[in-house]
């Protein structure tokens, strides 16, 4: 491809799809803290998601937010925050309303994920830290700390 038309097809895929768009605005002016604002709403939005006390909430969108948030590769230590703030998030809001075996079980996978990730990325010691600190805090429901300190998978 020519130059002209590289930066032709580099245009109209800015213009075509909302995730280039932000790909690109973000590699332009990678500014974490501004995609952890919109993730924090993001998240708040979904876990408001409720009906009659149960939760609505979509996993899915959780997956997708991380998986999003990975691919503009902010780096591994703002992944590991972007992670555990879905997982303290979770927590939190668990005390106010009844979630689904689904729900909870992707908890317990994305502290596991949270662990995993910091283990490959020689942050482990701040994952673990991460992942104590949330089970010991006052406002998460005893019941919601000891499910997840019980589905805490350790490597052999």
């Amino acid at each position: 491809m020519t130059h002209e038309q590289l930066v032709q097809v580099v245009l109209d895929a800015y213009d075509a799809r909302k995730d280039t768009r932000e790909y690109f605005e973000f590699f332009l002016n990678p500014d974490v803290g501004r995609q952890m604002e919109k993730a924090t709403e993001t998240v708040r939005k979904e876990l408001g998601r409720v009906k009659w006390g149960k939760s609505k909430a979509r996993v899915t969108v959780f997956k997708t937010l991380i998986k999003n948030f990975i691919g503009l590769n902010p780096g591994p230590e703002h992944v590991l925050e972007m992670m555990t703030m879905v997982l303290t998030h979770m927590a939190v809001f668990e005390k106010f309303v009844n979630y689904t075996s689904t729900q909870e079980k992707y908890a317990a996978t994305l502290m596991n994920e949270i662990l995993a990730w910091g283990d490959r990325h020689q942050l482990a010691d701040t994952a673990i830290a991460n992942i104590n600190a949330l089970i010991q805090r006052d406002d998460v429901r005893l019941y919601f700390r000891q499910y997840l300190a019980q589905n805490m998978q350790t490597e052999k």
